[in-house]
């Protein structure tokens, strides 16, 4: 016989039939906060990406030339805009948004 119960904390107890079998989980009620930050414009022009994005504090843009396995590199100069052009170098290039 197994009894569930929610105590004040949240937490959901599973109790077996003996006094000592418990499991206890704790239960997640909110959510993670979703980043509000985007790419607004993305737009290739005369060998350059020109990228813009939504301003956040502390966001910069990163990119990789792969994504197996990806090495993220900051771009330079991108820490203090949301606007930013960039070389159209090489085969393949990939961008994201992140906060340190």
């Amino acid at each position: 016989l197994i009894d569930l119960v929610l105590d004040a904390q949240g937490n959901v107890i599973l109790a077996g039939s003996g006094a000592d079998d418990y499991l206890t989980l704790k239960i997640q009620t909110a959510l993670p906060e979703i980043p509000t930050y985007r790419f607004t414009s993305i737009a290739f022009t005369n060998g350059n990406v020109q990228l813009t994005w939504t301003p956040a504090p502390g966001l910069m843009l990163q990119r990789t030339t792969s994504l197996i396995p990806p090495d993220w590199q900051t771009v330079s100069g991108s820490t203090n805009t949301n606007r930013i052009v960039v070389p159209a170098t090489g085969a393949s290039g990939f961008f994201q948004l992140a906060k340190p």
